[in-house]
């Protein structure tokens, strides 16, 4: 996944700093996790995540993590949803980069849903993105 830390290996870049925060480099595990702005889109998640709570020791960890406690069909709800969180900050993040539109977390939350019968969960997915 090219986030900064991994470009500039590759290419000369300007900086490697998150794009979003400028504060800390961007990993994979800085954006999908520890992000300030990408915490809460895990709380809000069914199995209310709390990031500042959780040690990954590498960004493959927390997939792991989350396909070992969901994925064996207890519950695919929560997969997708997590699934859905994944793609929706990536591209919140290409966004940010490449339009220069701010990372808005309640745009995003709407744009991942909640999950119920008359809504299914993350059917903006195939609408718009951001």
């Amino acid at each position: 996944m090219p986030v900064r830390t991994i470009v500039g290996q590759k290419i000369d870049l300007e900086s490697q700093m998150c794009s979003l925060c400028n504060s800390v480099p961007e990993t994979k595990l800085h954006l999908f996790l520890y992000y300030p702005q990408t915490q809460p889109l895990w709380f809000m998640s069914p199995e209310s995540l709390r990031m500042s709570n959780m040690t990954f020791n590498s960004y493959d960890d927390f997939p792991k993590f989350l396909l070992y406690n969901h994925g064996s069909g207890r519950n695919q709800d929560f997969v997708l949803y997590d699934s859905c969180v994944f793609y929706q900050i990536w591209k919140a993040s290409n966004v940010n980069i490449f339009d220069n539109i701010p990372f808005e977390l309640m745009k995003i939350s709407k744009l991942i849903g909640k999950p119920s019968p008359s809504s299914p969960l993350c059917s903006s997915h195939q609408r718009s993105m951001i």
